[in-house]
C-alpha cells in the first residue's frame, strides 16, 4: 500500500529478467486481482477517512543482469 494524505494505492509489483514468460504486468491474473480487491477492502474498512481515492496499480519492473560491469 502507497499512500498520501489524498490517495491510496494498492500496487502488486511483478518482475521480470526476460520477456519469455511475458511482460511483468501481464501475470496479474483474475484470480491476483480477486486476491487484491478482497484484501483492499479489508484494509480500507481498518482505516476509514484516511484517503479519498484510491487505485489499483501494477509496478512492472524488466530487470536486468549486468555481469562483471565494474
Amino acid at each position: 500500500v502507497a499512500e498520501n494524505a489524498e490517495y491510496r494505492a494498492f500496487v502488486e509489483v511483478k518482475t521480470r529478467l526476460n520477456d519469455n514468460w511475458g511482460w511483468p504486468e501481464e501475470s496479474v491474473g483474475r484470480s491476483k486481482i480477486s486476491k487484491i480487491k478482497k484484501t483492499a477492502a479489508v484494509f480500507m474498512a481498518d482505516h476509514k477517512g484516511d484517503a479519498s481515492e484510491y487505485s489499483f496499480d501494477v509496478m512492472a519492473i524488466q530487470a536486468e543482469h549486468i555481469r562483471g560491469c565494474f
